[in-house]
């Protein structure tokens, strides 16, 4: 029922705390799944993977009935109740991260992964938010997150391991849907009540815990003001149809927890062919795809040239040095086949003046899932023969 609106939205020793609480929360989802009944669930699964000179991987396990809905997602679990009608959709939820949150355990520096900067990043909170829907594909909301962050170091890690800390966010919602083009701004503030205490970004390298810091630490805001714009459009029910997207952001006095990523062709962060999964964490940026696409129908290629420019204060995530602006223009072929109820998609780029230590840049992402589907009504198909 209503508009296909999207939501505004680590290596541990084996036996440890974190594993166990990760395994039992995997296991009651999957319970959740496996047993709830037929005459009202639905499910859907994907599982994917990003390669490049840092390849990650990522899972989805899903289960809706009703208003309620829980996802596995790779080391995440979301539980949810999702009341939606002709009016608007409502949601509430909680939320916990085991190991991979913000993708600190795989950050790049200079060109290449750099282990000695990754962190474990976990995080338990909860969320909600309202979206009403208005006359000519118009909708509006507001969204809101309260959390409890902290970390662990890994075998690799040559950094100061922050403390836990507290963080918010409240933001409003303004968006346009039809079948060619969608649009959405959402603008706000992200609270961090220990910013200038805990030192985050500090470029410290220590294996002990991080003391607090006062004057060494980065200009970082206890409340961070943001604001992100999406454009997307592709005509519809053509042979041969063009895509193009953009994408805007801003924040003042981010960190690693609140800065945007940038890089790669997974949906977890603003794209840029060839590069590495969110090899950026940026304050600020601009970025554009666009190119031809062919639609056959049980299979689309898409080729498209993606072209970013960003800003970032801090040594995380890349060689942004806080004064200048950074970018890159990436080359990509996008193709996705539907054989069946499955989905394949395999994205794969080149960026060919991103620096590297070693060679080009390039990225491939690769994803297989299954989209929500009734069993109920896929049981009553079968039993007629349909």
């Amino acid at each position: 029922m209503g508009r296909r609106i999207p939501d505004p939205a680590a290596r541990r020793p084996d036996g440890s705390p974190d594993v166990q609480t990760g395994v039992a929360l995997s296991m009651f989802t999957l319970f959740f799944v496996l047993t709830s009944p037929a005459s009202a669930a639905e499910w859907r699964g994907a599982v994917g993977a990003h390669i490049s000179q840092s390849s990650n991987g990522a899972m989805d396990v899903g289960w809706r009935a009703g208003d309620w809905q829980a996802e596995l997602l790779t080391d995440t679990v979301d539980v949810r109740w999702r009341p939606e009608d002709e009016r608007g959709r409502a949601w509430v939820a909680g939320r916990v991260q085991l190991g991979a949150a913000g993708l600190m355990i795989a950050p790049w520096a200079d060109g290449a992964p750099a282990p000695g900067s990754a962190l474990a990043a976990f995080y338990a909170g909860a969320e909600g938010g309202r979206l009403w829907y208005l006359p000519r594909g118009l909708y509006g909301g507001f969204d809101a997150r309260a959390q409890h962050w902290w970390f662990r170091g890994v075998q690799t890690t040559d950094r100061a391991v922050p403390a836990a800390q507290a963080r918010s966010e409240g933001a409003g919602i303004l968006g346009w849907w039809t079948t060619p083009v969608q649009a959405w701004v959402r603008v706000g503030a992200h609270g961090a009540p220990d910013a200038g205490a805990i030192g985050l970004d500090t470029p410290i390298r220590s294996g002990t815990p991080l003391p607090r810091v006062g004057a060494d630490a980065p200009a970082v805001r206890r409340v961070q003001p943001f604001a992100h714009l999406t454009l997307t459009a592709r005509p519809p029910d053509r042979r041969v149809t063009p895509r193009a997207e953009l994408r805007v952001g801003w924040t003042d006095g981010a960190d690693a927890i609140s800065r945007t990523r940038l890089g790669g062709n997974s949906p977890y962060a603003v794209p840029l062919s060839g590069a590495g999964w969110a090899e950026f964490w940026v304050d600020r940026y601009a970025a554009v795809r666009a190119g031809p696409g062919l639609d056959l129908g049980a299979a689309r290629v898409d080729a498209v040239v993606d072209a970013a420019i960003w800003q970032g204060t801090t040594d995380w995530g890349g060689t942004a040095d806080g004064t200048l602006p950074t970018h890159a223009v990436g080359i990509g072929l996008l193709s996705r086949f539907q054989p069946g109820r499955l989905t394949v998609d395999v994205d794969a780029g080149v960026a060919p003046w991103l620096p590297r230590r070693d060679g080009l840049a390039w990225s491939v992402w690769t994803l297989v899932s299954v989209p929500w589907d009734t069993r109920a009504n896929a049981s009553v198909a079968s039993e007629s023969g349909g």
